[in-house]
């Protein structure tokens, strides 16, 4: 796990203001949630984002 290189996290910050995904929560409810950057894993090149679930408040990680 590493911080999320500056560039990259500049461009997810400008394109998560706007957006929203569609997950599967732990509770079973299919939400929307606000993406937020987490994390980098530099070996895959993909970079984790945190949500919270609108209907329980889980903590959602998911990956670009």
């Amino acid at each position: 796990m590493k911080v999320i290189p500056k560039e990259k996290m500049k461009q997810y910050m400008k394109w998560c203001q706007n957006e929203t995904s569609t997950v599967v929560c732990n509770c079973g409810k299919i939400v929307e949630v606000k993406l937020t950057p987490y994390f980098y894993d530099e070996e895959e090149n993909d970079v984790y984002f945190a949500s919270l679930c609108p209907k329980c408040g889980e903590l959602i990680i998911t990956k670009e």
